[in-house]
């Protein structure tokens, strides 16, 4: 067994041993784990299972570790062990290497500086619960309904006698006219004259009361309106002045934040292979690190080995432990270095060693058949099988194979309407036109399409073992809907986000389970990037991997998803299906 060079150091290999090293060190971004990797992982987990206490909380929460191998100064070939983050207190803590930079180390400046923010949260906090503030906030929102109450009863009142002076205006109006027209007509008796007269006037005389008594109702609006102005401006000025103390500390909480971050940033100084340091601020030039930049197992493991003078050999970084809500980690499955946060800094500390160039993702997949086959073609559009490690459109690497490049006789104003997974095969359309391509994207755009997917499922896809985002309608069908949002950190993933990820819904029907593996047949309803990988991954979905998914499962021949068929509405034939047959891999657990 290969020996942790911090507790037992290396051991001098032999010369078969020494020439069976790899030539090359590990891409972080892509690789498969090397033997001794495995090997030195396989003993790391035999140290924590030694620790009951630590074993659990790991197999509870889950953690991110990290192997080197390295040989020694002295020519001793060993390992060294890391994990991402904090580990509290336990039996191993001179089992690991320590952190580039121990912000919680009593030296440290971190300490304080955190208890200054906390200590400004916690006056902030003080502000926002006064009960003198609550109780003024709380009186002054009572005012304004108070004073908005009484606005409005005084202009309903208002609109009301409104009406009843308008119904007096007209009739008063037309008394008029006809006391008028009897005046010009003359009268006979003297006594008459005066009557209409006086009453003439006193029809006038209400008309003057009444306009008098509509300006006494605006009036009284005003006057209420500017009382509640008044006190209103009383109360506002005595808030802005209390929220104004509150931002302020939150201004100076922000300063003194970005300053503890950024001397945090400075003094997080890694080496590379060359001899040479750099802190992240000049790692990441104008770009701000995301928080826990330099704090993951493989800047911590190349870190401790230059500056021992250890010479890096293979490195891999593998997860222990329980699922995570949001991401999908198996318990001893090795990954990728995270790009978000360790892409600029292994980037840099990388430099100087010769590093394997290849891309353990292209061409994964790729059988015997690597060119797409025609499945239907008129003179609007051309249906083709997509071959698994093939992508759909240009990548970023020019020379990587793509659709486009190996169908015969493809021209450039053909475009390809839809989308596969590079390691998916199966149905892929393409539109000759414009008109075409418009019409179908439409229909995809709209959901009108009809699509169906084939996978094998890593394990036994049923009731007693699916999460709580599954509705079964039968025990052999159902859908899934969890939320989704892109990993950004750790591109091209996709995390479930139950707060604000966008909606993913997938039905499915499990045609047959045998040897512990699951023949399952998937209807999305919408169309989200590795929809169907993470439904059937999640432990809240089917809980188990499609076989073959070397980002959410276990790595095998190729991916096991397969576009089966897609139903759609051709523009100028009506409704059509095609249907691209299953490739190798799949017939076994049909029974073909």
């Amino acid at each position: 067994m290969m020996k942790n060079f911090l507790i037992e150091g290396g051991t001098t290999p032999t010369i078969a041993e020494r020439e069976a090293l790899p030539a090359l060190f590990t891409n972080p971004f892509s690789y498969r784990p090397h033997p001794l990797c495995i090997e030195a992982a396989a003993g790391v987990r035999g140290a924590i299972a030694a620790d009951p206490l630590l074993h659990k909380r790991l197999m509870e929460e889950g953690k991110m570790l990290g192997v080197l191998v390295a040989e020694s100064p002295e020519g001793r070939i060993g390992f060294l062990a890391a994990h991402s983050g904090v580990l509290e207190c336990h039996s191993l803590t001179g089992y690991f290497v320590p952190p580039v930079y121990d912000l919680l180390s009593p030296c440290s400046f971190f300490p304080e500086g955190e208890a200054e923010i906390i200590r400004l949260n916690e006056k902030i906090d003080e502000l926002r619960n006064d009960r003198e503030f609550c109780a003024y906030i709380s009186g002054t929102a009572e005012a304004r309904e108070r004073h908005l109450a009484e606005i409005e009863r005084l202009k309903d009142i208002y609109m009301k006698g409104k009406v009843e002076r308008e119904k007096l205006r007209e009739a008063a109006g037309k008394e008029i006219v006809l006391l008028q027209a009897g005046l010009r007509t003359g009268l006979e008796r003297f006594d008459e004259e005066l009557e209409m007269r006086e009453a003439l006037e006193n029809l006038e005389a209400r008309l003057g009361e009444i306009a008098q008594e509509s300006q006494f109702q605006k009036g009284e609006i005003r006057r209420a309106e500017k009382r509640m102005k008044e006190e209103m401006a009383v109360r506002d000025a005595w808030l802005r002045e209390r929220y104004g103390r509150i931002e302020g500390l939150k201004q100076l909480r922000k300063q003194k934040s970005v300053a503890l971050q950024r001397k945090i940033f400075e003094h997080f100084s890694f080496l590379n292979a060359r001899g040479e340091r750099k802190n992240l601020l000049d790692i990441f030039g104008d770009v701000v690190p995301p928080a826990g930049t330099g704090e993951c197992a493989g800047p911590r493991l190349l870190q401790y080995a230059y500056m021992h003078g250890y010479r890096p050999i293979a490195m891999g970084e593998f997860w222990y432990g329980g699922q995570i809500s949001s991401e999908l980690r198996m318990d001893g499955k090795f990954y990728p270095s995270c790009k978000g946060k360790c892409g600029p800094v292994l980037g840099f500390m990388l430099q100087g060693l010769e590093v394997d160039p290849a891309d353990y993702h292209s061409g994964y997949g790729l059988g015997e058949c690597s060119c797409p086959e025609i499945l239907y073609e008129d003179e609007f559009m051309i249906a083709v099988y997509k071959p698994a490690g093939i992508l759909s459109v240009p990548g970023k690497n020019a020379a990587e194979p793509h659709v486009a490049r190996l169908i015969p006789g493809f021209r450039s104003g053909w475009k390809q309407v839809h989308r596969l997974d590079m390691h998916t095969s199966g149905v892929l359309l393409i539109a000759k036109d414009e008109a075409t391509y418009r019409e179908l994207q439409k229909q995809f755009s709209c959901g009108r399409v009809a699509k169906v997917y084939h996978a094998v499922l890593d394990g036994d896809a049923a009731p007693t073992t699916a999460g709580g985002c599954v509705v079964w309608d039968s025990a052999h069908s159902g859908e899934i809907s969890i939320p989704l949002s892109p990993d950004y950190l750790n591109r091209p993933l996709q995390t479930a986000d139950f707060e604000e990820g966008k909606q993913a819904l997938t039905k499915f029907r499990v045609i047959r389970r045998k040897k512990g593996m699951s023949f399952v047949e998937f209807s999305p309803v919408t169309g989200r990037t590795h929809q169907l990988r993470v439904h059937s991954a999640h432990p809240q979905g089917l809980g188990t991997p499609i076989v073959g998914d070397i980002l959410y499962g276990r790595a095998a021949s190729r991916l096991m998803l397969h576009a089966f068929s897609v139903k759609f509405i051709h523009p100028v034939k009506g409704e059509m299906e095609i249907v691209a047959p299953h490739p190798k891999g799949f017939m076994w657990i049909e029974g073909a």
